[in-house]
């Protein structure tokens, strides 16, 4: 609600122009009975005009004040908390439009390969590109003093970043680490040792040999600072046997190689594994087997391919369950077979016929054999001979 004192304030405006308009007017009326002009437009002359008891009076022109009100709402402070947001939007844009035009002003220039070359090349790059180079000095003995090991090119502003072979090898920060698969502990104990790395090791069972390194953690070619932890795992001796994957070995390989327990490998035919490709294993791999049950017996069966049957012309007929049983049965394909007689002057007893033979056949199959009766009956002579 307006206050009476505030209603007050806002009508002197109006007290003020209603009282100058009677001024007005009372004045033209005088000037226009004495024949005067009160004001002249475009002029330097006076303007006269005449008060309430009939004196002409000079208008002095005074500044026009403002009203209280329009006053104390144009000194209304203003509310900065509200323009944070809009500043701090406006700011990110401009940092953002910054690194745009910064992006796209710079190009990263490609980096050649300086692996195995002297330091210099890349100083000599560097130095023409105008791009910060930055050396980091390597312990490493199979390499040349201040030969580039290896690089990282990072954008304009972080430069190259090279990997040299110090010169002096007691003042290099880095080391290079070796590939330790299948070393012996002890040889990385001794590197260990002698670049001031710090080692723990780690033992688990495995079919690798005892105190062979398995895995490490910083991967070979790789390069460390000093007093850095390197962890390896390496093989230990158990009480059992881990099986391992024969898959990954050919027949062959596993007829020559030395195993902890008892093999026997067999060969099968098999419709759908390749030949010479693992069939089963009677133990599955990473399956242990106790040292108390080290002579335990475990076949491995490797594969022939697809069954092939051949052509057993000329063999008796007392031979056929025989070489059926060796060169089939024995290897998982059901062959059965049936004879039949045959005159022919052929040894009698012989094969001379066969139902099939020289093609390959399914894994389970029945054949036919000719047998010979080893008489030949006379051929009819004809009338005209």
């Amino acid at each position: 609600m307006t206050s009476k004192n505030e209603l007050n304030q806002m009508d002197i405006p109006k007290k003020r122009r209603r009282k100058k308009r009677k001024k007005r007017q009372h004045t033209d009326k005088y000037l226009s009975n004495t024949g005067t002009h009160g004001k002249n437009n475009g002029s330097n002359q006076p303007y006269f005009y005449v008060n309430d008891q009939g004196q002409l009076i000079k208008r002095v022109k005074r500044k026009r004040r403002r009203d209280v009100y329009a006053k104390q709402s144009a000194s209304k402070p203003i509310n900065y908390k509200r323009m944070i947001p809009v500043m701090i939007i406006v700011l990110l844009l401009s940092v953002a439009v910054f690194a745009l035009f910064m992006s796209f002003g710079k190009k990263n220039v490609a980096a050649p390969d300086f692996t195995d070359k002297h330091i210099g090349a890349a100083e000599k790059w560097a130095n023409e590109k105008r791009i910060p180079l930055t050396v980091k000095e390597v312990k490493d003995t199979t390499s040349s003093d201040n030969v580039i090991l290896d690089q990282e090119l990072g954008s304009n502003r972080d430069g190259l970043t090279v990997f040299v072979n110090s010169k002096d090898k007691k003042d290099a920060n880095l080391v290079r680490v070796p590939d330790f698969n299948k070393k012996p502990l002890e040889d990385v104990k001794k590197w260990a040792e002698e670049n001031k790395i710090q080692l723990i090791i780690q033992s688990v069972e495995s079919t690798v040999d005892e105190n062979k390194v398995i895995t490490q953690s910083a991967k070979p070619e790789d390069f460390i600072a000093k007093d850095t932890v390197l962890t390896v795992t390496v093989s230990k001796k158990s009480d059992t046997v881990l099986m391992p994957d024969f898959e990954q070995w050919s027949l062959n390989d596993v007829k020559e190689r030395k195993f902890p327990f008892n093999i026997t490998v067999k060969e099968e035919y098999s419709e759908s594994v390749p030949y010479g490709k693992l069939i089963k294993q009677s133990k599955n791999k990473g399956e242990s087997i106790d040292k108390d049950n080290i002579n335990e017996n475990i076949a491995v069966v490797y594969s022939l391919g697809k069954p092939f049957l051949k052509a057993y012309f000329g063999q008796p007929e007392g031979d056929i369950a025989k070489f059926l049983f060796e060169d089939y049965e024995s290897k998982g394909v059901k062959i059965t077979y049936k004879t039949y007689p045959i005159d022919s002057a052929a040894l009698k007893g012989t094969i001379i016929a066969m139902s099939s033979f020289n093609q390959y056949i399914p894994m389970t199959y029945q054949v036919s054999f000719g047998i010979s009766t080893g008489y030949a009956p006379p051929q009819k002579q004809s009338i005209c001979d």
